[in-house]
C-alpha cells in the first residue's frame, strides 16, 4: 500500500470516528492538546505566451505536515500555548 493511500486510509478512519456521534461527558479542564495534517502541493512553469505549450517546470514542491499544539487556560478566553 503507498503512503497515499495509507494517508487517505487514515483519513478516512479519523474524520469516521470525529462524526460518529459518541458523547462522552468529560470534565472541563484548563489543559488542551489539539493536533492536525497538513499537504500542500506548488507547482510553477514557465511558458513562452499566455495560452502556450507547457514550459520548464521551474518549481515543484510536496509537503506533508504534522502539528500538535498544547495550550492552557490562564482565566477565560485567555491561554497560553506551544506548538510543535
Amino acid at each position: 500500500m503507498g503512503i497515499m493511500q495509507r494517508l487517505s486510509v487514515g483519513f478516512v478512519l479519523c474524520v469516521a470516528l470525529g462524526l460518529s456521534g459518541t458523547n462522552v461527558a468529560f470534565a472541563e479542564s484548563d489543559w488542551r492538546l489539539d493536533g492536525g495534517l497538513t499537504f500542500s502541493r506548488f507547482e510553477q512553469q514557465i511558458k513562452t505566451e499566455v495560452g502556450g505549450e507547457r514550459g520548464e517546470r521551474l518549481v515543484e514542491d510536496t509537503e506533508f505536515g504534522l502539528a500538535l499544539f498544547g495550550t492552557y487556560r490562564i482565566w477565560g478566553p485567555i491561554s497560553l500555548g506551544l506548538f510543535v
